[in-house]
């Protein structure tokens, strides 16, 4: 039972990530537009907000660097699942999602390399 178990929660996210691709709405410009500054939001002015704050605060090295590689995370299957209920917001979650979590696997090395950088 454990092993079952274990292996049902490592597959959890791949399998979140595939239903959200699956079931992606037609897309039009318009929503590509708003997933892409929700995305830019996400993966860019989050981790500076939170970077700036904890620099000020006094934090430093791995203290530092969880709290922004937290917020440099893309957007997770869940911000779909609960947007899929609106019928205004849904199309535009779904393609945020798939396309924060393609740039993120450019902006959270990149990230992880200048964090490093720094201690």
């Amino acid at each position: 039972m454990h092993l079952f178990l274990d292996l049902l929660g490592r597959a959890a996210a791949p399998i979140a990530l595939f239903c959200v691709g699956a079931t992606l709405p037609p897309v039009t410009l318009a929503v590509i537009r708003e997933a892409l500054s929700a995305t830019f939001i996400k993966l860019v002015v989050m981790p500076v907000a939170i970077c700036g704050l904890c620099f000020w605060s006094g934090f430093e090295g791995e203290n530092l660097a969880v709290p922004v590689v937290a917020a440099a995370l893309p957007t997770g299957a869940n911000a779909f699942l609960l947007a899929r209920g609106s019928t205004t917001h849904g199309a535009a979650s779904a393609t945020t999602v798939v396309i924060a979590t393609g740039l993120s696997l450019v902006t959270l090395p990149l990230l992880l390399y200048w964090l490093k950088s720094i201690r």
